[in-house]
């Protein structure tokens, strides 16, 4: 409720689908606090459909996967969800599908770098709920640089039981993180208004980092050091000095 003019805003999540929610606006004169009045009215919410991805990080040339997740408010004979992904980085995508009420399942190549998934009930079953419905399994492209992949929903198609088509879609994209030769690095806020930096790399490799204020730099200065344990470290937390920090990431391998 906006204090200065009056208006009731409210944006419904996917919990809130396929319901009737009465709400009540009171008012009240600031001088007078016995005066007052109420209206009623009624927000009706539609279906909502929201597919999610998860994540993965993983080598270049290696194989991985993400989850399907999916909140169905109405039940659906049918789901099917076309995905974009950045051409030349993943191949031999499969579905595993894990929901038994699923009698069909397909993972179809449009063109470079869109597939549409397609997942068919069962003859008088249908999809409704929360649940993870299936994994979308890939390979990752060998002897490509390193690189942050979103995985996106787009354009998507559901039936429901009656026979009508689903007009309320929320999709969440997801994210495959693939480690080539060079380091990554990904700032996340952190509590206390710090930054986090989170470093992808090949394991056993020594990373070095530095840092600059502005661009080009004058000068880097050392930032730290430290020997790859796993694809994705913590490399630490910082609070920020000004408008801009830069970061480049070096890896040296270790040993012969």
């Amino acid at each position: 409720m906006n204090p200065t003019n009056g208006v009731f805003r409210w944006t419904p999540a996917c919990a809130n689908a396929s319901t009737t929610n009465v709400v009540t606006i009171w008012v009240a004169d600031s001088a007078r606090l016995t005066v007052m009045d109420a209206m009623n009215f009624t927000v009706v919410v539609g279906e909502c459909i929201q597919p999610t991805l998860g994540q993965q990080v993983l080598l270049a040339g290696g194989s991985g996967r993400v989850p399907v997740f999916v909140i169905l408010s109405v039940p659906l004979t049918s789901l099917h969800m076309p995905l974009v992904v950045p051409p030349g980085h993943l191949t031999n995508y499969s579905l595993q599908t894990l929901l038994p009420q699923i009698c069909t399942d397909s993972i179809v190549p449009l063109s470079n770098g869109l597939h549409r998934l397609e997942f068919l009930a069962c003859p008088g079953q249908w999809l409704v709920g929360t649940q993870q419905g299936a994994w979308l399994n890939f390979t990752a492209v060998s002897n490509q640089p390193s690189a942050f992949v979103k995985l996106e929903f787009t354009n998507l198609l559901g039936v429901m039981a009656n026979g009508n088509l689903v007009a309320n879609f929320a999709p969440q994209s997801g994210r495959v993180v693939i480690v080539g030769e060079e380091p990554l690095l990904e700032a996340r806020p952190a509590p206390g208004n710090q930054v986090q930096l989170l470093q992808y790399s090949i394991p056993g490799s020594e990373v070095t980092l530095q840092w600059t204020p502005c661009l080009p730099p004058v000068e880097w200065l050392p930032f730290g050091q430290s020997v790859q344990t796993n694809l994705i470290q913590e490399t630490g937390t910082f609070a920020p000095t000004g408008p801009g920090l830069f970061f480049p990431a070096v890896r040296t391998p270790i040993g012969p």
